[in-house]
Protein backbone atom coordinates (compact mmCIF):
# COMPACT_ATOMS: atom_id res chain seq x y z
CA UNK A 1 0.00 0.00 0.00
CA UNK A 2 2.57 2.38 0.77
CA UNK A 3 5.03 1.55 -1.88
CA UNK A 4 1.57 2.28 -4.30
CA UNK A 5 0.73 5.75 -2.50
CA UNK A 6 4.74 6.32 -3.10
CA UNK A 7 4.28 5.94 -6.95
CA UNK A 8 0.82 7.47 -7.11
CA UNK A 9 2.71 10.25 -5.77
CA UNK A 10 6.01 10.24 -7.97
CA UNK A 11 3.55 9.79 -10.90
CA UNK A 12 1.14 13.20 -9.77
CA UNK A 13 4.79 15.00 -9.88
CA UNK A 14 6.12 14.11 -13.06
CA UNK A 15 2.93 14.36 -14.57
CA UNK A 16 2.89 17.81 -13.74
CA UNK A 17 6.20 18.71 -14.15
CA UNK A 18 5.53 17.89 -17.94
CA UNK A 19 2.44 19.73 -18.36
CA UNK A 20 4.20 22.88 -17.02
CA UNK A 21 6.77 21.88 -19.68
CA UNK A 22 4.20 21.62 -22.25
CA UNK A 23 2.59 24.76 -21.82
CA UNK A 24 5.17 27.05 -20.89
CA UNK A 25 9.01 24.93 -21.77
CA UNK A 26 8.15 24.29 -25.52
CA UNK A 27 6.86 27.89 -26.19
CA UNK A 28 10.31 28.70 -25.96
CA UNK A 29 13.96 27.39 -27.85
CA UNK A 30 17.06 25.65 -25.95
CA UNK A 31 16.61 29.34 -24.27
CA UNK A 32 15.37 29.50 -20.66
CA UNK A 33 12.66 32.09 -20.03
CA UNK A 34 14.94 35.18 -19.77
CA UNK A 35 14.02 37.73 -17.38
CA UNK A 36 10.69 39.87 -17.71
CA UNK A 37 12.38 43.76 -17.93
CA UNK A 38 14.11 41.69 -20.81
CA UNK A 39 10.70 40.64 -22.18
CA UNK A 40 8.51 43.50 -21.97
CA UNK A 41 8.46 45.37 -24.74
CA UNK A 42 4.78 47.16 -24.46
CA UNK A 43 3.84 50.33 -22.81
CA UNK A 44 0.80 49.63 -20.19
CA UNK A 45 -0.76 53.23 -20.67
CA UNK A 46 -0.14 55.27 -23.95
CA UNK A 47 -0.59 58.31 -22.37
CA UNK A 48 2.55 57.79 -20.08
CA UNK A 49 4.26 58.97 -23.27
CA UNK A 50 5.44 62.30 -23.77
CA UNK A 51 8.25 62.08 -26.11
CA UNK A 52 9.52 59.73 -28.57
CA UNK A 53 13.03 59.36 -30.29
CA UNK A 54 14.27 57.13 -32.51
CA UNK A 55 17.74 56.83 -33.91
CA UNK A 56 18.82 54.71 -37.23
CA UNK A 57 22.65 53.79 -37.72
CA UNK A 58 22.70 56.11 -40.95
CA UNK A 59 22.42 58.89 -38.35
CA UNK A 60 19.17 60.14 -39.07
CA UNK A 61 17.01 60.54 -36.16
CA UNK A 62 13.38 61.90 -35.48
CA UNK A 63 12.09 63.59 -31.84
CA UNK A 64 8.02 63.56 -31.38
CA UNK A 65 7.28 65.66 -28.21
CA UNK A 66 3.33 65.93 -26.83
CA UNK A 67 2.77 69.44 -26.82
CA UNK A 68 -1.01 70.25 -25.20
CA UNK A 69 -3.48 68.23 -27.67
CA UNK A 70 -0.65 67.81 -30.15
CA UNK A 71 2.60 66.09 -30.74
CA UNK A 72 5.31 67.95 -32.71
CA UNK A 73 8.21 66.56 -34.97
CA UNK A 74 11.79 67.92 -34.19
CA UNK A 75 10.87 70.65 -32.21
CA UNK A 76 9.08 72.44 -35.21
CA UNK A 77 6.40 71.17 -37.71
CA UNK A 78 2.74 69.17 -36.76
CA UNK A 79 3.40 65.71 -36.70
CA UNK A 80 0.76 63.41 -38.91
CA UNK A 81 -1.92 62.60 -36.48
CA UNK A 82 -2.09 59.26 -38.23
CA UNK A 83 1.10 58.65 -38.20
CA UNK A 84 1.42 59.13 -34.02
CA UNK A 85 -1.78 56.55 -33.61
CA UNK A 86 -0.27 54.08 -34.95
CA UNK A 87 2.93 54.43 -33.40
CA UNK A 88 1.44 54.43 -29.93
CA UNK A 89 -1.24 51.57 -30.60
CA UNK A 90 2.64 49.48 -31.45
CA UNK A 91 3.75 50.28 -28.07
CA UNK A 92 0.49 49.31 -26.45
CA UNK A 93 -0.06 46.25 -28.04
CA UNK A 94 3.51 44.91 -29.14
CA UNK A 95 4.50 41.22 -27.55
CA UNK A 96 7.33 38.76 -27.82
CA UNK A 97 6.10 36.44 -29.73
CA UNK A 98 8.29 33.63 -29.09
CA UNK A 99 12.08 33.37 -27.98
CA UNK A 100 14.46 32.58 -30.52
CA UNK A 101 16.66 29.32 -30.59
CA UNK A 102 20.40 30.33 -28.89
CA UNK A 103 22.23 29.45 -32.34
CA UNK A 104 19.99 32.48 -34.15
CA UNK A 105 21.21 34.84 -31.42
CA UNK A 106 24.83 36.23 -33.10
CA UNK A 107 22.84 36.83 -36.51
CA UNK A 108 19.82 38.79 -34.68
CA UNK A 109 22.56 40.70 -32.63
CA UNK A 110 24.55 41.58 -35.69
CA UNK A 111 21.53 42.27 -37.36
CA UNK A 112 20.60 44.99 -34.57
CA UNK A 113 23.93 46.04 -34.19
CA UNK A 114 24.03 46.66 -37.78
CA UNK A 115 20.88 48.46 -38.97
CA UNK A 116 19.20 48.41 -35.41
CA UNK A 117 16.81 51.81 -34.87
CA UNK A 118 17.01 53.05 -31.20
CA UNK A 119 13.64 54.09 -29.71
CA UNK A 120 13.25 56.03 -25.94
CA UNK A 121 10.30 56.40 -24.70
CA UNK A 122 9.96 59.49 -22.00
CA UNK A 123 7.64 60.49 -19.66
CA UNK A 124 6.25 63.51 -18.41
CA UNK A 125 8.92 64.57 -16.39
CA UNK A 126 11.55 63.74 -19.40
CA UNK A 127 12.51 60.38 -17.66
CA UNK A 128 13.30 57.68 -19.75
CA UNK A 129 10.96 54.92 -18.93
CA UNK A 130 11.29 52.30 -21.79
CA UNK A 131 14.60 52.04 -24.29
CA UNK A 132 15.18 49.21 -27.26
CA UNK A 133 16.13 48.52 -30.34
CA UNK A 134 14.08 46.90 -33.73
CA UNK A 135 16.17 45.63 -36.02
CA UNK A 136 14.68 43.43 -39.24
CA UNK A 137 12.33 40.21 -39.24
CA UNK A 138 12.18 36.52 -39.30
CA UNK A 139 12.42 34.40 -42.42
CA UNK A 140 8.41 34.19 -42.37
CA UNK A 141 7.96 38.27 -41.93
CA UNK A 142 5.91 37.57 -38.98
CA UNK A 143 7.80 38.61 -36.43
CA UNK A 144 10.65 41.35 -35.98
CA UNK A 145 14.03 41.29 -33.83
CA UNK A 146 14.15 43.50 -30.73
CA UNK A 147 16.23 43.93 -27.73
CA UNK A 148 15.92 45.75 -24.60
CA UNK A 149 18.89 48.30 -23.92
CA UNK A 150 21.43 46.71 -21.35
CA UNK A 151 20.27 42.75 -22.60
CA UNK A 152 21.83 40.50 -24.49
CA UNK A 153 19.06 38.28 -25.72
CA UNK A 154 17.21 39.66 -28.58
CA UNK A 155 13.37 37.95 -28.81
CA UNK A 156 10.66 38.04 -31.64
CA UNK A 157 8.38 40.51 -31.44
CA UNK A 158 4.86 40.78 -33.11
CA UNK A 159 1.83 43.08 -32.69
CA UNK A 160 -1.25 40.73 -31.84
CA UNK A 161 -3.77 40.07 -34.85
CA UNK A 162 -1.56 42.13 -37.35
CA UNK A 163 0.74 40.24 -39.85
CA UNK A 164 3.89 41.62 -40.73
CA UNK A 165 6.81 42.97 -39.18
CA UNK A 166 7.04 46.33 -37.06
CA UNK A 167 10.24 47.77 -38.30
CA UNK A 168 8.12 49.63 -40.97
CA UNK A 169 6.49 51.70 -38.22
CA UNK A 170 9.44 52.41 -36.89
CA UNK A 171 11.20 53.37 -39.86
CA UNK A 172 9.39 56.40 -41.08
CA UNK A 173 12.12 59.34 -41.62
CA UNK A 174 11.55 63.17 -42.04
CA UNK A 175 8.76 64.00 -43.88
CA UNK A 176 6.86 61.36 -43.81
CA UNK A 177 6.02 61.97 -40.37
CA UNK A 178 4.73 65.49 -40.69
CA UNK A 179 1.03 66.77 -41.12
CA UNK A 180 0.18 67.19 -44.56
CA UNK A 181 -2.46 70.23 -43.55
CA UNK A 182 -1.82 72.82 -46.11
CA UNK A 183 -4.51 75.23 -44.07
CA UNK A 184 -7.44 74.74 -42.16
CA UNK A 185 -9.33 75.60 -38.28
CA UNK A 186 -12.49 75.53 -36.25
CA UNK A 187 -15.37 78.28 -37.44
CA UNK A 188 -15.30 79.84 -34.12
CA UNK A 189 -11.20 80.38 -34.43
CA UNK A 190 -11.28 81.97 -37.46
CA UNK A 191 -11.50 85.79 -37.55
CA UNK A 192 -11.09 86.58 -41.46
CA UNK A 193 -10.33 84.57 -44.60
CA UNK A 194 -9.46 85.91 -47.90
CA UNK A 195 -9.47 84.33 -51.56
CA UNK A 196 -7.65 86.27 -53.57
CA UNK A 197 -7.64 85.61 -58.13
CA UNK A 198 -4.92 87.60 -59.24
CA UNK A 199 -5.60 87.37 -62.67
CA UNK A 200 -10.07 87.23 -62.01
CA UNK A 201 -9.92 90.54 -59.33
CA UNK A 202 -14.04 90.66 -59.74
CA UNK A 203 -14.01 86.61 -58.44
CA UNK A 204 -11.90 87.37 -55.68
CA UNK A 205 -13.63 88.13 -51.63
CA UNK A 206 -12.41 88.75 -47.99
CA UNK A 207 -14.92 87.04 -45.13
CA UNK A 208 -14.72 88.94 -41.99
CA UNK A 209 -16.06 87.93 -38.95
CA UNK A 210 -18.63 90.89 -37.67
CA UNK A 211 -19.64 89.59 -33.72
CA UNK A 212 -21.62 86.71 -34.31
CA UNK A 213 -22.20 87.35 -38.38
CA UNK A 214 -19.94 87.50 -41.34
CA UNK A 215 -18.97 90.12 -44.18
CA UNK A 216 -18.57 89.20 -47.15
CA UNK A 217 -16.84 91.96 -49.62
CA UNK A 218 -14.44 92.20 -52.71
CA UNK A 219 -11.23 91.48 -52.12
CA UNK A 220 -9.72 94.44 -54.31
CA UNK A 221 -11.08 98.29 -52.56
CA UNK A 222 -11.84 99.42 -56.78
CA UNK A 223 -13.79 96.24 -57.13
CA UNK A 224 -17.33 97.81 -56.62
CA UNK A 225 -20.13 95.10 -54.03
CA UNK A 226 -22.38 93.62 -55.57
CA UNK A 227 -26.29 95.06 -55.00
CA UNK A 228 -27.76 91.26 -55.20
CA UNK A 229 -28.90 90.41 -51.58
CA UNK A 230 -26.54 88.03 -49.44
CA UNK A 231 -27.74 84.44 -49.21
CA UNK A 232 -27.85 84.05 -44.96
CA UNK A 233 -25.69 81.57 -43.63
CA UNK A 234 -23.37 81.12 -47.09
CA UNK A 235 -20.27 82.48 -45.40
CA UNK A 236 -20.63 80.30 -42.57
CA UNK A 237 -21.31 76.95 -45.05
CA UNK A 238 -18.00 77.90 -46.56
CA UNK A 239 -15.91 78.01 -43.36
CA UNK A 240 -17.18 74.93 -42.28
CA UNK A 241 -15.17 73.71 -44.87
CA UNK A 242 -12.23 74.37 -43.33
CA UNK A 243 -12.77 72.69 -39.70
CA UNK A 244 -11.40 69.43 -40.99
CA UNK A 245 -8.55 70.89 -43.20
CA UNK A 246 -7.24 70.81 -46.61
CA UNK A 247 -4.30 68.43 -46.52
CA UNK A 248 -1.79 67.60 -49.25
CA UNK A 249 -0.80 65.08 -51.37
CA UNK A 250 3.10 65.03 -50.81
CA UNK A 251 5.54 67.42 -49.56
CA UNK A 252 7.56 68.75 -52.89
CA UNK A 253 9.86 70.71 -51.24
CA UNK A 254 12.86 69.01 -53.15
CA UNK A 255 11.24 69.93 -56.14
CA UNK A 256 13.81 70.87 -58.78
CA UNK A 257 10.99 72.94 -60.10
CA UNK A 258 9.93 74.57 -57.00
CA UNK A 259 11.82 78.01 -56.83
CA UNK A 260 10.67 78.42 -60.84
CA UNK A 261 7.08 77.50 -60.01
CA UNK A 262 7.22 80.29 -57.02
CA UNK A 263 8.59 82.68 -59.06
CA UNK A 264 5.10 82.66 -61.36
CA UNK A 265 1.98 84.29 -60.93
CA UNK A 266 -0.36 82.16 -58.67
CA UNK A 267 -3.80 81.16 -59.66
CA UNK A 268 -4.89 82.14 -56.17
CA UNK A 269 -3.85 83.08 -52.64
CA UNK A 270 -5.66 82.41 -49.29
CA UNK A 271 -5.16 83.95 -46.42
CA UNK A 272 -6.55 82.56 -42.79
CA UNK A 273 -5.97 84.69 -39.60
CA UNK A 274 -7.39 83.08 -36.32
CA UNK A 275 -8.19 85.27 -33.55
CA UNK A 276 -5.14 84.92 -31.96
CA UNK A 277 -3.49 87.14 -34.75
CA UNK A 278 -1.58 84.19 -36.39
CA UNK A 279 -1.93 84.35 -40.25
CA UNK A 280 -1.62 81.28 -43.14
CA UNK A 281 -0.74 82.34 -46.28
CA UNK A 282 -1.37 79.47 -49.73
CA UNK A 283 -0.27 80.26 -52.79
CA UNK A 284 -1.71 77.91 -55.44
CA UNK A 285 -0.16 77.60 -58.26
CA UNK A 286 -1.82 75.62 -61.79
CA UNK A 287 0.54 72.05 -62.23
CA UNK A 288 0.18 71.57 -66.10
CA UNK A 289 -1.99 74.54 -67.17
CA UNK A 290 -1.56 77.79 -68.25
CA UNK A 291 -2.79 80.11 -65.98
CA UNK A 292 -5.34 81.37 -68.26
CA UNK A 293 -6.90 78.19 -68.30
CA UNK A 294 -7.91 77.96 -65.11
CA UNK A 295 -11.12 79.40 -64.62
CA UNK A 296 -12.70 79.60 -61.33
CA UNK A 297 -16.34 79.42 -62.43
CA UNK A 298 -15.80 76.11 -64.71
CA UNK A 299 -13.03 74.16 -61.89
CA UNK A 300 -15.68 71.76 -61.83
CA UNK A 301 -15.55 71.17 -65.17
CA UNK A 302 -12.28 71.40 -65.44
CA UNK A 303 -11.13 68.61 -62.68
CA UNK A 304 -10.81 65.69 -65.08
CA UNK A 305 -7.91 68.18 -66.55
CA UNK A 306 -6.40 69.82 -64.19
CA UNK A 307 -6.40 67.25 -61.77
CA UNK A 308 -2.92 68.36 -59.15
CA UNK A 309 -2.35 72.00 -58.28
CA UNK A 310 1.01 73.06 -56.59
CA UNK A 311 1.00 74.69 -52.99
CA UNK A 312 3.59 76.85 -51.39
CA UNK A 313 2.73 77.70 -47.69
CA UNK A 314 3.81 80.61 -45.86
CA UNK A 315 7.36 81.10 -47.78
CA UNK A 316 8.26 77.94 -46.39
CA UNK A 317 6.72 74.52 -47.53
CA UNK A 318 6.31 73.70 -51.02
CA UNK A 319 3.06 70.95 -51.68
CA UNK A 320 1.51 69.04 -54.13
CA UNK A 321 -2.37 69.22 -53.84
CA UNK A 322 -5.79 67.24 -55.48
CA UNK A 323 -8.33 69.55 -57.32
CA UNK A 324 -10.99 67.32 -56.09
CA UNK A 325 -9.59 67.94 -52.12
CA UNK A 326 -9.41 71.91 -52.56
CA UNK A 327 -12.34 72.62 -54.72
CA UNK A 328 -14.31 73.49 -51.73
CA UNK A 329 -12.21 76.19 -51.67
CA UNK A 330 -12.01 77.73 -55.20
CA UNK A 331 -15.51 79.88 -54.85
CA UNK A 332 -16.16 83.23 -56.61
CA UNK A 333 -17.19 86.38 -54.93
CA UNK A 334 -20.87 86.08 -56.30
CA UNK A 335 -21.12 82.45 -55.04
CA UNK A 336 -22.79 84.43 -51.52
CA UNK A 337 -25.22 86.08 -53.18
CA UNK A 338 -28.55 85.45 -54.57
CA UNK A 339 -28.58 85.38 -58.51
Amino acid sequence: MTRTLILLVLFLLLGGATYWYMQNGSKSSSLAPTENSDRDFAIKNKDDIYKIFLAKRSGATTLLERKGDEWIFNGKHKARPNAIHMMLNTFLGQRVKYLAPKAAHKNMRDDLATNGIKVELYNKANEKIKCFYVGGVNNDETGTHMIMEGSSIPHIVHLPNWEGGLRVRYGMTGEDWRDKTVIGGKLEDIKSLSVEYPKQKDNSFKIEKNGKDYIVKPFYDDIPGTTRPYRKGSAEAYLVNFEKGFAAEAFENKNPSRDSVLNTAPFCIVRMTDIKGDENVVHIFPKYWNLDDVNIEKVSEQQTKIERFYAGRNNDDFLLIQTRVFKPIFRSYKHFFQQ
